[in-house]
Formats: C-alpha cells, structure tokens, sequence
C-alpha cells in the first residue's frame, strides 16, 4: 500500500511538471539580418526530428539548438531592397529575449539587427 501511494505521488509530480514545463513554452520569432552566407543556416526536413537547422560555424549552432530554433528563413523573399534581402526571421520554442541575448553576444559578427516580433 505505500508504495502505490509513493508511485501515486511520483506520477502526480511528474504530470505536474510537465504541464508545468510545455504550458511555458510557446513558438517566438525575431528578425535578423545578415551579410554572411555562411551564418545563413539550412534547415532539413526529417519524419524522426521535424526540423534539424544545420549551420557550418559551431558557435552558432550551439546557440541554434540550445534554444529550438526550428526555422530560419528570408523575411520577404520577393524584396527588391537590398536591406531586406538580407533580412531573416527565425523561429523557436524559447524565451525570444533570451536568444537576443545570446546571439548579440556570440553572434555580433554576423547578424544585425536583432529584434523581437510582438504577435
């Protein structure tokens, strides 16, 4: 009887806590330009993990998946001003403001203009 009470408890904190932990954590996106093709990364489609960004700098891949970037893509593809040409918006399951900290610390090299989309 204890015990089906302690496994009671553990399975009550354990849903607890993940409803806790998925309940937080909502898609967020930034724009962000670059000059840089190489800090441009790729994203590949795969039916085991939806969304792999793979990018050659380490640096910032580390930060990409340390966040959940999950897209990075041309802002407006279709752009004729060179300014926006450049322009990105990148999307990820995290604190946005988080990831503009980081990038403008790690990632100052390569992308500009860092900011937050309000939805």
């Amino acid at each position: 009887m204890k015990t089906y009470k302690s496994i009671l408890i553990l399975l009550i904190a354990v849903l607890i806590a993940y409803i806790t932990c998925f309940s937080q954590t909502k898609t967020q996106s930034l724009y962000l330009k670059t000059n840089d093709p190489a800090s441009i990364p790729t994203s590949i489609n795969s039916e085991v993990i939806p969304y792999i960004i793979d990018i050659e700098d380490k640096m910032i891949k580390e930060v990409l998946i340390k966040y959940n970037v999950y897209e990075f893509v041309k802002s407006d593809p279709g752009a004729e001003h060179p300014f926006l040409q450049n322009a990105y918006r990148l999307s990820c399951y995290c604190d946005i403001d988080d990831l503009i900290k980081e990038l403008e610390k790690k990632a100052s090299d390569f992308y500009t203009h860092i900011s937050k989309i309000v939805e």
